[in-house]
């Protein structure tokens, strides 16, 4: 949820775009008391929900930003809120009653027969939407064929995006650059002064319950490899905050930057008596 302020002082709440595992929106607030008061253009190569940077962006905080992810679909879905909202809208009210598991697995079929090489398709983007908002707890994973796979919600009823909030997100996507890459690509182009916020899928050991939900397994290598790059942007004197769960290899390989430990409330787990919320760490190298 995006609170802004209209013309009169109002509060509105716009709700988050995307649902998504792993989203900064609960502990929000604990990760924007870290970021830097000043910095030039923003990098987010794991885009996922994008918290913190619509409320960046809300705050005109941003002034150029690159957001990237791995996700085709879900950066389909982006260049086609940017680029084609009157489209996107148009496409997304032919699922608005679209409700139940029929439905459901309908519109699933439809969109694992329909997979494209081609970026900004507006149909693809309602369907991934719609799918997303309605497939189990925000999880989107495929199998090895690439299919999405997640089973139906259960959910009574469902939001989806209306004209007005897509034109919202429109226009806080100006003046960026969206990219569907892998996360050392766009940060080549990072230079001094400017922010980069990494947000990888957190490390996971023998004792945690954290699942996968991508294609790509985020292992222990890959995080000591973003530990080299985060040393590369800081010789480059970028600024970088990272978040991921606290545990002592995170301790380990991140050790000597910054940390900050906060407890992160909302539950990691569907099992009811593991829902205790865990311990998140914000890594800065400034």
């Amino acid at each position: 949820m995006i609170s802004i302020s209209d013309q009169h002082g109002l509060i509105m709440r716009i709700p988050n775009l995307v649902k998504w595992a792993g989203g900064k929106t609960s502990s929000l607030k604990s990760i924007v008391k870290a970021v830097p008061k000043m910095f030039n253009n923003y990098y987010e190569p794991f885009f996922g929900g994008g918290a913190l940077f619509w409320a960046l962006k809300v705050e005109n905080k941003i002034k150029h930003a690159v957001i990237s992810d791995v996700n085709k679909d879900l950066v389909n879905l982006l260049l086609a809120v940017r680029d084609r909202p009157n489209e996107l809208s148009y496409e997304l009210d032919k699922y608005r009653d679209a409700s139940g598991a029929d439905a459901y697995y309908k519109i699933r079929k439809r969109f694992n027969e329909t997979r494209t090489k081609e970026l900004l398709d507006t149909e693809r983007a309602a369907m991934f939407l719609y799918l997303n908002r309605n497939g189990y707890n925000g999880l989107w994973r495929t199998n090895a064929a690439g299919e999405y796979n997640v089973p139906y919600g259960g959910y009574k009823r469902f939001y989806l995006a209306n004209d007005n909030d897509i034109r919202f997100y429109a226009s806080l996507l100006k003046d960026t650059t969206i990219m569907n890459a892998t996360y050392e690509m766009p940060l080549r182009n990072a230079k001094k002064g400017d922010f980069v916020f990494l947000d990888p899928p957190y490390f996971r050991d023998k004792d945690s319950n954290f699942v996968q939900y991508n294609a790509h397994m985020f292992r222990e290598e890959d995080h000591r490899n973003l530990k080299k790059i985060t040393e590369d942007l800081t010789s480059r004197e970028v600024k970088v905050m990272i978040t991921n769960r606290y545990c002592a290899e995170v301790s380990s390989i991140f050790g000597s930057f910054r940390m900050a430990v906060f407890k992160n409330r909302k539950p990691i787990n569907r099992i009811g008596t593991a829902r205790s919320g865990f311990n998140e760490v914000v890594i800065t190298n400034f």
